[in-house]
Formats: structure tokens, C-alpha cells, sequence
């Protein structure tokens, strides 16, 4: 990686500037996770005005288990860009090199309105990454956090759309394993766009997933079978993970916490899941059913999330 000042790179926005049509103070473009399932810290660093290949890093927006993203440039098309960097500790196992480029080049299939595109990956001078959609909004996670719970509408507008999306990757033979609202970015105009699909597992792929803490997931919205064999689950541990932050957008509380992760685990196991009204929102006893069918302790026992199935209270 070198220096390059002199590249034609856009300075990053401030976030306090107001624009000069409308006075709107706009939000800085927001990007995938970082992987923060993963078990390791990495080592902090700012590669932010270096050049990585044809990207040019801007500046630092994540940092998680996995490693960071940055802002960039391409700069052979000029174009905006996300750029996550795998940290020097999964650079060095070779097994998860592999599984890297094989779930890269299957999310770069993945072209859907609702799934965060995945431009390309590489090596540069031993520096591993992949370069994804920059994404102008926020999370639902941030979302929340600055705005309060939301309006059932507009919950069941954001959970529909995620659930197109990863339809769409089941049919190609991926599934998530870390829905969360952090994954789950909300552009300006309202379109919700599924992060880390390039993290997700191919339903062929039978290596060792739990090596390194990849497909564990979130533990607030981990799936009970997923804490017990992360390696083997398939799209209901998706389904839970949804339903549960279907219930987080509607109230705005987590349904557990616990004063380790271990804890939470074993709540979303062996507890029911807490109803709106116990977290402090009343909700209609079509919807609290609808996420009860969605959370089921045994797969089996979840609803399949279609269309069809929407609670009539989302009118």
C-alpha cells in the first residue's frame, strides 16, 4: 500500500456541514459491519489516504471482529466505494482464505435491490479485502438508537424487504447465519439493503465453519440451534434472527440481556421470548403470533416468511 495524495480522491463530507440546497445536514454514507461475530480483536491501525490496488482508502468508518472498512475511491471509475479489510489474524489461516474467496465470488452473484452489492476482492501487497456498495443511510440498529422504536408500517416494511433478500440468497444456495439490525442498512429513501452476505454460508459447503467464530453470530439474536451447532444450520436460524429483530424494531429493546454473552445465549434457548407488552409496547395480538411463529424454539416449528404471511396489521 503507498501513499497517493495526489489521486483525485473527494475529501470526506462533514458531518455538521449543511448542504447548500435545502439546508439539510446529510449523514455520512454508511457501509457493511466489520464481522463483529468473530472472537478476536484486531490491531488498530488507519490506513485512511493509502492506496490499496486500484482503491484509494478515504477514511475509517468500521472496525469488528473480521477487521475494517473504509471509505474509498476506485479510482480507474471514480467510483464510491466500501472496502473491508480481512485483519492480519484471519489473513494468516489458510482455510479461511479459501472459504473468503469462495463466499466472494458466490455474494458478487447476489444482484438484488436488497442485498449490498459485492464489487470485488483481491490481494494487495498481502493486505486481503473486498470491495462492496457504499450504502448512503445508516443501520436499523443506529436507526432505532437515534429515532425510537418504529411505526408497525414501517417494521414490517423494513422486515418484508429483508426477508426478499435473503429469499433470493437461499435460492442461490446461501444463507446469512448474523441477521441483526446492524446488518440491515436503511438508505435515504428507504430501501433496506442486507450487509455480510459475503460472510454467509454456501449450503454446500461443508468445511469447518466455527474455526475462527465465523457463523456464530450475534448472541441477541442468535437462534438456539445455531449456538449449539453453528457449522449445520440452515435458513430457519435466518427466520429467528429475524423475527427477534422484528420485535427490537416494533419496541426497541433486545429481548434478553445478561451481563455476559453466555447468558443472552442461553435465554434465547431456554426462555420465552418476552411479548411487546413486557418490553413496553403493546402490539396486536395478530403481530405478537406472527413473531411468536417466527421464533420458535425447534425450526420446525417456524412459519416461512412470505409475503402472504405478513400480519394484515402492517395495512
Amino acid at each position: 500500500m503507498s501513499k497517493s495524495p495526489s489521486s483525485p480522491v473527494p475529501a470526506p463530507s462533514d458531518p455538521d456541514e449543511e448542504t447548500q440546497a435545502g439546508g439539510q445536514v446529510p449523514r455520512e454514507p454508511f457501509t457493511p459491519t466489520a464481522g463483529s461475530a468473530l472472537v478476536f480483536k484486531p490491531k488498530e491501525r488507519d490506513l485512511s489516504g493509502t492506496q490499496l490496488g486500484e482503491y484509494q482508502l478515504v477514511r475509517k468508518i468500521a472496525v469488528g471482529g473480521m477487521g475494517e472498512v473504509y471509505e474509498g475511491v476506485q479510482l480507474k471509475l471514480d467510483r464510491r466505494v466500501a472496502v473491508k479489510l480481512l485483519s492480519e489474524e484471519l489473513s494468516r489461516e489458510p482455510e479461511f482464505l479459501a472459504r473468503f474467496e469462495r463466499e466472494a465470488k458466490s455474494a458478487a452473484a447476489l444482484n438484488h435491490p436488497n442485498v449490498v452489492q459485492v464489487y470485488d476482492y483481491g490481494c494487495a501487497e498481502g493486505q486481503y479485502y473486498f470491495v462492496m456498495e457504499l450504502v448512503d443511510g445508516t443501520d436499523l440498529s443506529i436507526h432505532v438508537k437515534e429515532h425510537g422504536k418504529l411505526s408497525i408500517p414501517d417494521a414490517l416494511n423494513y422486515f418484508e424487504q429483508a426477508v426478499n433478500a435473503l429469499k433470493f440468497a437461499v435460492r442461490h444456495a446461501i444463507i446469512h447465519r448474523d441477521v441483526k439490525p446492524a446488518n440491515l442498512m436503511l438508505t435515504r429513501d428507504g430501501i433496506v439493503k442486507v450487509s455480510d452476505l459475503g460472510l454467509a454460508k454456501k449450503l454446500t459447503d461443508d468445511s469447518d465453519v466455527t474455526m475462527t467464530g465465523v457463523g456464530m453470530g450475534s448472541p441477541h439474536f442468535l437462534a438456539p440451534e445455531q449456538a449449539d451447532d453453528a457449522a449445520h444450520v440452515d435458513h430457519r436460524a435466518d427466520i429467528y434472527a429475524l423475527g427477534v429483530t422484528l420485535l427490537y424494531l416494533l419496541t426497541g429493546k433486545r429481548p434478553f440481556e445478561g451481563a455476559s454473552n453466555f447468558s443472552v445465549v442461553l435465554a434465547h434457548a431456554n426462555k420465552p421470548l418476552p411479548t411487546g407488552i413486557e418490553l413496553g409496547t403493546a402490539l396486536p395480538d395478530e403481530l405478537e403470533a406472527f413473531i411468536k411463529r417466527l421464533t420458535a424454539k425447534r425450526p420446525e416449528g417456524r412459519t416461512k416468511t412470505t409475503t402472504n404471511s405478513l400480519p394484515t396489521s402492517a395495512a
